[in-house]
């Protein structure tokens, strides 16, 4: 089951800067560094027990999600400045 949402996450996430105009449309990179975010995210969320049980907004699902925000926003970001410097 949390391979399914590893899954449906990173490519949701990697649609969304197409779908608001932030990138090109559906790139595969973008899905791909969303469903890597999303499965180190997931990873962090079981390797930081102590952590969770202190703050228990920070699971897995929630690790997952930002994670995957953050891959995939920093590539947005990044194309977005080479394309910048380039003209």
């Amino acid at each position: 089951m949390l391979i399914l949402f590893i899954l449906i996450t990173g490519l949701v996430v990697g649609i969304a800067p197409g779908l608001f105009k932030l990138d090109k449309a559906f790139s595969p990179s973008n899905m791909a560094l969303g469903v890597l975010g999303a499965l180190v995210g997931a990873l962090l969320g079981f390797g930081d027990t102590p952590l969770l049980l202190e703050y228990p907004i920070l699971n897995e699902i929630t690790l997952m999600i930002a994670a995957s925000i953050l891959f995939v926003a920093t590539k947005v970001s990044v194309a977005k400045l080479r394309a910048a410097r380039n003209q």
